[in-house]
């Protein structure tokens, strides 16, 4: 009896180890960094904005080009368009808010949260 409830203390003390030395969280609303979905989505909707011209539109994306004025060098982004509602056509002026993240390569790809047609 008495090596019974030795091994049953051992064997909850193993498990309880065990478990506390797991750090995997489940995170439901928010990502790995302790934000929520509010603060996440403050992120997405930041105000890095640009004025560009829509040199080509499909159902899920746009492509502008911008021209930096301090350098004069023509920027081409292809920014997703499926969450948002705009009526910009190609050849349109407009100004385009952005997440502010961007994948380099030559044509620089992100994700719009606004367009504006200004012209």
């Amino acid at each position: 009896m008495k090596n019974l409830l030795s091994s049953l203390s051992i064997a909850c003390l193993s498990f309880l180890i065990l478990v506390g030395c797991n750090n995997d969280v489940q995170n439901i609303g928010g990502d790995s960094n302790g934000k929520d979905d509010k603060q996440i989505e403050k992120e997405m909707t930041s105000m890095d904005s640009f004025k560009a011209s829509i040199i080509k539109k499909d159902d899920t994306s746009i492509t502008v080009s911008s021209t930096d004025n301090d350098e004069n060098i023509e920027q081409f982004y292809r920014l997703g368009t499926s969450r948002i509602d705009h009526t910009a056509e190609v050849g349109d002026k407009v100004i385009v808010w952005t997440t502010g993240r961007y994948e380099d390569s030559r044509i620089r790809q992100g994700v719009a949260t606004k367009i504006v047609v200004v012209e």
